[in-house]
């Protein structure tokens, strides 16, 4: 699985256009062939923080999300940013849940 984690700091004056686009991209990519998931957050205790992250099951899925025309988007929401957007890809080998939890206060 492959995370990506987009963080951006947008002016209170930008905010709606920024949530407009975010928006207008979640749909479409939560049904690209590899998305597994997709979710947009604003921080409550920073105002004008947004995150975006996504899920996918290979390398190949998100390049080709990548490229396409509507990731145009996510990088009009970058630009949006009035510090350097914080952007990362990782390769996850390894996924735990609840048994985690549950071995070790259980």
């Amino acid at each position: 699985m492959i995370t990506s984690f987009l963080k951006v700091n947008v002016p209170h004056r930008k905010k709606k256009d920024a949530i407009q686009t975010v928006h207008s991209i979640l749909g479409w990519t939560s049904a690209q062939p590899g998305c597994i998931s997709m979710a947009f957050y604003e921080d409550t205790n920073q105002p004008g923080t947004m995150m975006i992250f996504e899920e996918w099951e290979n390398w190949p899925s998100l390049e080709k999300h990548i490229q396409s025309d509507s990731y145009r988007n996510i990088l009009k929401l970058m630009e949006l940013s009035t510090e350097q957007p914080e952007i990362k890809f990782c390769s996850v080998s390894d996924t735990r849940g609840m048994e985690v939890i549950e071995r070790l206060r259980g």
